[in-house]
């Protein structure tokens, strides 16, 4: 005579059956980011290193209570590749000598479809920052956010599309006499240098496109290639900041820091 399951025993059945498969699309998705550098389709599954953790360390759990070790030490093994690139966002690091002048740089994409002026605005006077960097302004943005940047008197821009600009605003004097882009003639990025208490570093402002579509993809990846030679290039110590529209998880992050020597 067949018994009827528990509700309880439904329950469990059901989670063991969604831990596998947890496990097994999170696992899949894991493979797949291993070979980001092959296919652009590949390399969208790089950048939800987190998610996939999570996803994975989630299962192992469910399956241990179910008695599924040799599934469930599957699913931790393939937990590794995605913890480890994550270790060093949460390892500690050595703090700023406190001594030392510090500078800030606030960087900021205002995203040329939004019209929240007072909130971006509100932002930077309360930063305090010594540089500011705004990307994506349109002529809209141009016209809130130009006039009200009175205590920057120092700026430069970059036409990064034909809809909007990337702007470099600064509280110090340029160094350099000459307004130049670095990077992509169709998508250059905003540059200078500045001398603040006898050393010189230049500050770079970038937005590659985003990576929409596989030829957009291309483009950033492109773009990237383009700024980080013109970075190794120069002279002076760099600071890079802005949208990269790029994960540090994607083996093209790793070629920018790498041959820009960052």
């Amino acid at each position: 005579m067949e018994t009827k399951k528990s509700w309880k025993e439904k329950l469990s059945s059901l989670s063991e059956k969604a831990a596998l498969l947890l496990m097994l699309g999170s696992g899949l998705a894991t493979a797949m980011a291993l070979f980001a550098r092959r296919h652009w389709l590949l390399e969208t599954a790089v950048h939800f290193r987190l998610q996939y953790l999570v996803a994975l360390l989630l299962a192992a759990i469910i399956l241990l209570l179910r008695n599924r070790r040799p599934a469930a030490l599957l699913a931790l093994l393939l937990a590794l590749p995605n913890l480890l690139p994550l270790l060093p966002y949460y390892t500690p690091h050595a703090a700023a000598d406190s001594s030392e002048e510090t500078y800030r740089v606030l960087m900021m994409n205002v995203l040329y479809e939004n019209e929240s002026f007072a909130d971006v605005l509100d932002l930077i006077d309360k930063s305090d920052a010594d540089f500011v960097v705004l990307v994506e302004m349109s002529e809209a943005w141009d016209t809130a956010v130009l006039p009200q940047m009175r205590s920057y008197p120092h700026v430069r821009v970059a036409h990064t599309d034909w809809r909007y600009k990337t702007y470099l605003f600064s509280r110090h004097s340029f160094a350099d006499n000459v307004e130049t882009t670095i990077g992509s003639h169709s998508r250059p990025a905003v540059t200078a240098i500045f001398d603040l208490n006898g050393q010189s570093f230049r500050l770079v402002g970038a937005h590659p496109t985003s990576p929409s579509r596989p030829w957009r993809i291309r483009s950033r990846n492109h773009e990237l290639q383009l700024l980080a030679e013109d970075i190794a290039a120069a002279s002076e110590p760099t600071m890079l900041v802005g949208d990269l529209n790029i994960t540090p998880f994607s083996p093209h992050f790793d070629d920018l820091m790498k041959n820009a020597g960052l």
